[in-house]
């Protein structure tokens, strides 16, 4: 799948466009109007966060994924607002469908959870990232750890070293 142009916004690229109108004609809760002015920014602007939750709101996902896995590819302990790996865990929750349709980033995918694996599993008490840590984000991390064994061991991914 070739990137986007980074210029443009998810309204742009979808040529959806939210007016001003749409807003107001619901009940819109903080996460509405965030969603809403996410979708305005170009993709070269959005920071992390931005992306985590339009992700999690599975808003543009085919324009924000490729962008996601490039950070995770860098830093799978990347942190949004939350917690360390927050763009790793609302990833994980993509629908299988998403992945099935869309094997190249599939690839990339499992290339980062294993690599996340294999440093998690062998590497996570000389990571500072780990050890700054305190022991309800290291719960967390378990968590997603455990989530991405699962995936490991229930897909593909181990077929695509």
């Amino acid at each position: 799948m070739a990137k986007a142009n980074m210029k443009f916004s998810l309204e742009e690229l979808e040529k959806d466009y939210w007016s001003d109108n749409d807003l107001k004609n619901v009940k819109s809760t903080s996460l509405v109007k965030k969603v809403y002015s996410f979708r305005k920014i170009p993709l070269k602007d959005l920071y992390h966060e931005q992306i985590r939750l339009l992700i999690g709101q599975d808003t543009g996902i085919k324009y924000l994924l490729p962008l996601a896995l490039d950070i995770l590819e860098k830093n799978p302990y990347t942190e949004c607002d939350f917690s360390p790996c927050d763009l790793l865990k609302y990833v994980t929750k993509i629908d299988i469908k998403y992945w099935t349709d869309n094997k190249e980033l599939y690839k990339k995918f499992c290339k980062i959870m294993i690599k996340f694996n294999e440093n998690y599993e062998c590497e996570n008490n000389k990571r500072d990232e780990f050890n700054k840590m305190n022991d309800k984000e290291r719960d967390k991390i378990n968590i997603i750890w455990n989530k991405i064994k699962l995936i490991i061991q229930n897909t593909t991914c181990s077929k695509n070293k």
